[in-house]
């Protein structure tokens, strides 16, 4: 009779499973960290949320921010995430833009690139081309992957450390002297 066979069952189950499981949440976390990297480092991004900073303060305030150094009384006001968010819910009245669907992100991408016209649109895609896989990336489900990681791993810990013994005992068969194999002759 085998003794803890549920814990022995669990074991061979993370036996299976945990290589994958620890790949898929590497693989995940590596892909936010690219990410993360790629949107603090675009430069092409930052000129795009200067050109959203000025846009929702001429929207919100009847204002155009002025350059420090300009001295002007106009400073900038910090546009929130739900502001950004709403950039592709406005859209142009009565369908007026030179698409169908055309919003104020891209109006924002436009003056962008009347602003820069040695850039092209596909210079903001390769500035941030693992953001669309990263965004895909829930952070609540990976949280949970992890914790469970974690407890696994710490069952593994438990059950080899206080139960050692009962892990280290031999059926005869395993113990039986291994047949040897005949010698090879050379040639």
């Amino acid at each position: 009779k085998l003794s803890r066979l549920p814990q022995r069952l669990r074991l061979l189950v993370l036996d299976k499973t945990l290589e994958d499981r620890l790949h898929d949440a590497l693989r995940q976390m590596t892909l936010l960290q690219q990410s993360c990297t790629e949107v603090r480092s675009s430069g092409l991004l930052r000129d795009l949320l200067k050109v959203v900073l000025v846009l929702f303060n001429y929207v919100n305030f009847g204002e155009v921010p002025q350059a420090e150094s300009s001295g002007a009384s106009h400073k900038a006001r910090n546009v929130d995430v739900q502001s950004l968010l709403r950039l592709r819910e406005t859209r142009a009245l009565g369908g007026k833009g030179p698409f169908p669907g055309y919003n104020m992100l891209h109006y924002c991408l436009d003056q962008l690139l009347r602003q820069r016209p040695e850039v092209s649109r596909m210079d903001l895609a390769r500035e941030l081309g693992t953001l669309p896989r990263g965004a895909t990336v829930s952070l609540t489900q990976l949280q949970r992957s992890l914790q469970r990681l974690r407890e696994d791993c710490a069952f593994v810990s438990t059950e080899l450390s206080g139960h050692s013994d009962e892990y280290d005992s031999r059926t005869e068969f395993e113990s039986s002297p291994k047949p040897r194999e005949p010698p090879q002759e050379e040639p």
